[in-house]
């Protein structure tokens, strides 16, 4: 079996360091071609090219090439993503046809775990994660030497297990490394009443009346604007009833300081501090943190008078 060993010195762009790394290939006997088991692990088709070193070149320049195929009598080169072990050599019905693949060596992966930049450095053989490690490639995993497919090695010890929990591109299942899947995340089929009595309006505290709004916090408490009780009901996570932090608590509507008149909007900064989107009172009001009920508010925009 042939051996052809390519060399690249290749420039990271915005630094001044440099990576050397080799390509060695193996080259099958003439007679042979390449099955892979997806349409998608075909990366490209080039014709016109004229000779097996340079089919060799075009997959050796491309980082996702890992096996090609050449025939001298088409000078047609297909180069596939994916290991020679990961699809299967066969016999050919063009005696002029080979293939060539990627060899792992152990120098290959020398740099494994070290650090690496990964928003400008790149690597045939390993991936730069985003903790700035160098990792196997998807559906890869370390087993001491090489980044190997899980398929082609059994992870029995905790040693390989502790390589598969390192690699960012697969998870341990308990038994064995699998490839990360990305999950199609769905909404519910059925919510559920967070706050407030379903089908039911009323100015008690369980109750609201036409909520227009709502704030959340970090903690997951929701400040709701309680729009036909003219107040804002704080409603922590899991209770059974709101407080009121703005307007009157039994749900008396005005245009005094102390009240609200259709609030359809509220917001909370950091300090706890409310701001209430006063619709029929045309203005904004700030109902400070612990505030009482008391005529003491703060009119941020609009007017104190009545609307017209």
């Amino acid at each position: 079996m042939l051996i052809i060993t390519i060399a690249f010195l290749q420039s990271f762009i915005l630094t001044t360091n440099q990576q050397q790394y080799q390509v060695q290939f193996k080259l099958t006997s003439f007679g042979m071609t390449f099955q892979y088991p997806n349409i998608s692990d075909l990366y490209s088709v080039q014709s016109n090219v004229f000779s097996t070193i340079h089919c060799t070149m075009v997959c050796s320049i491309e980082p996702e090439c890992q096996t090609f195929d050449y025939d001298i009598s088409s000078n047609v080169c297909r180069i596939f993503s994916i290991w020679s072990y990961q699809g299967t050599i066969v016999a050919s019905t063009s005696s002029t046809s080979l293939v060539g693949f990627v060899e792992q060596t152990i120098g290959l992966y020398s740099l494994y775990r070290k650090p690496c930049n990964s928003s400008i450095d790149t690597n045939r053989y390993l991936l730069c994660t985003s903790d700035n490690l160098w990792s196997c490639r998807a559906q890869l995993v370390y087993n001491g030497s090489v980044c190997q497919s899980d398929v082609a090695y059994s992870y029995t010890t905790v040693s390989y297990q502790q390589e598969c929990l390192q690699n960012h591109t697969m998870v341990w299942n308990g038994t064995s490394c699998s490839p990360v899947v990305a999950t199609s995340l769905k909404w519910n089929a059925t919510g559920i009443t967070v706050a407030g009595v379903t089908a039911i309006s009323g100015s008690t505290p369980d109750k609201l009346y036409q909520p227009w709004g709502l704030s959340i916090d970090s903690n997951g408490t929701l400040y709701i604007a309680d729009s036909h009780n003219c107040r804002v009901q704080k409603w922590l996570r899991g209770a059974p009833n709101g407080t009121t932090v703005a307007g009157q608590p039994n749900g008396t509507c005005g245009y005094g300081l102390s009240f609200l008149s259709t609030a359809q909007g509220v917001t909370v900064d950091a300090n706890g501090n409310v701001y209430v989107v006063d619709t029929n009172a045309n203005r904004v009001q700030l109902w400070s943190y612990g505030a009482s009920f008391e005529p003491k508010k703060d009119l941020i925009l609009g007017t104190r008078s009545d609307p017209f």
